[in-house]
């Protein structure tokens, strides 16, 4: 089982591999993806963040993320009204609730077997 620090470390290992910087604030928000099943907005990134004491301005979180994802390093997914981000290394597919908007990482290896 693969598990948010293993995450996290790999993330860490891509990032360094290529150049990229780590500052505190970049360290903070791979830390919060790589531990969160559910793939967040960056309002939420933000918000989450500066409940756990993290200083940080949403900008700042708006321009890692989007650092992160033109390098392909996060997943970014577009529910329809904002875009969403989440990171997880092995192959997965995703569960988009049409009631709640949650969108969560789900495993099928059976569907992996036939591709």
């Amino acid at each position: 089982m693969i598990t948010a620090q293993d995450n996290f470390q790999a993330i860490l290992d891509r990032c360094r591999a290529l150049g990229l910087r780590l500052s505190p604030q970049r360290l903070a928000i791979l830390e919060l993806l790589c531990r969160c099943e559910d793939h967040l907005s960056a309002s939420a990134i933000y918000h989450q963040l500066t409940q756990e004491g993290q200083r940080i301005g949403y900008s700042s979180v708006y321009q890692n993320l989007e650092a992160l994802a033109s390098r392909a390093l996060i997943e970014v997914i577009d529910d329809g009204h904002s875009h969403r981000y989440g990171w997880r290394p092995d192959p997965h597919h995703h569960f988009h609730c049409s009631r709640c908007g949650a969108i969560q990482d789900v495993d099928l290896p059976e569907l992996q077997l036939l591709q």
